[in-house]
């Protein structure tokens, strides 16, 4: 680690902030530990208290291009929204971009917050922020409440039942030039799932062959870069069969292809439910190759050899 600063406010004594820098990470964290045993309390007219954390980028608020990572990819908030959608509040799977123009922007990520919200009129919390603020929301607080049967009640033990005391939400941040779909999701992914070290039984490990000329290796490979690999399963009611499904985050058509450790004897296009197309019948199987259309999803139904 490069250095740590760690933010404690008079003003707001229920949350700390950590900011780190790490040495050869191209990347901000930042950690918010909120005590939710020592929160305002919140009176009953007020039915609840939200509690957001504000991210105050200095970008132009007319010019910024906002992007929400979801299943599919990357959706443009609220270009991509339905009609009559609510525009200022959105969810996002793990990663949200902004960009001003072509030149630079910050691609953010949440390892525990989904819902952002856009400061703005709709927003009937007090506004600490101008207008077009990115803020995370992180719950939402309440002491009293009606019941049907109880009317009026208060809710005496601050925690659920085995809830810990202090509940944290992590962040990080990074800049970049341009816009790029797949580095932004493998961003949010690297930072939002903890590597793990396991060790092989001696009969797994690989060995050193041509094929493996290190101690380590993949039995399946998929190409390009981007192209992500969702699903390999048993086919339901076939033998030496499965289904394979691929997703391409990006905004133009890929063609994918798939490297495995066993002879392919035939391939088929399939749907999502894994039903064969009529003349989807696949050609090139060894390597694979699938056409996987912008921001889509293809599936294949792979017969292997026993």
């Amino acid at each position: 680690m490069l250095n740590e600063l760690v933010i404690e406010r008079t003003g707001t004594p229920f949350v700390r902030t950590v900011v780190r820098l790490w040495r050869g990470v191209p990347r901000l964290e930042i950690t918010h530990v909120l005590d939710r045993t020592a929160l305002p309390p919140v009176p009953r007219e007020q039915h609840s208290q939200w509690h957001f954390f504000g991210f105050p980028l200095s970008l132009t608020a007319n010019g910024v291009q906002l992007r929400a990572e979801g299943p599919l990819g990357f959706r443009r908030v609220p270009e991509d929204s339905l009609p009559g959608a609510t525009v200022d509040k959105f969810a996002a799977q793990r990663v949200v971009d902004l960009r001003e123009g072509a030149g630079y922007g910050v691609t953010l990520a949440s390892r525990q917050a989904a819902v952002w919200q856009i400061n703005g009129p709709s927003l009937s919390a007090p506004k600490p922020w101008a207008d077009r603020v990115l803020m995370s929301t992180a719950l939402s607080h309440a002491l009293e409440g009606i019941t049907k049967d109880q009317g009026l009640t208060k809710f005496d033990a601050p925690l659920e039942p085995g809830a810990p005391r202090e509940q944290v939400f992590d962040y990080a941040l990074t800049a970049n030039a341009t816009f790029d779909a797949v580095a932004a999701e493998r961003f949010g992914r690297e930072f939002a799932v903890p590597l793990r070290a396991v060790t092989l039984p001696k009969p797994m490990f690989p060995r050193r062959t041509a094929k493996f000329r290190e101690p380590s290796g993949s039995f399946l490979r998929v190409e390009p870069e981007g192209v992500e690999w969702l699903t390999l399963r048993p086919a339901t009611g076939l033998e030496n069969a499965f289904l394979l499904r691929l997703r391409n985050p990006r905004d133009r058509e890929a063609e994918a292809m798939v490297t495995l450790p066993i002879h392919v004897v035939s391939a088929q296009s399939c749907d999502l439910l894994g039903r064969p197309l009529s003349k989807g019948e696949l050609s090139e199987i060894n390597p694979l190759r699938l056409r996987v259309g912008p921001r889509g999803i293809a599936t294949a139904l792979v017969q292997v050899k026993e």
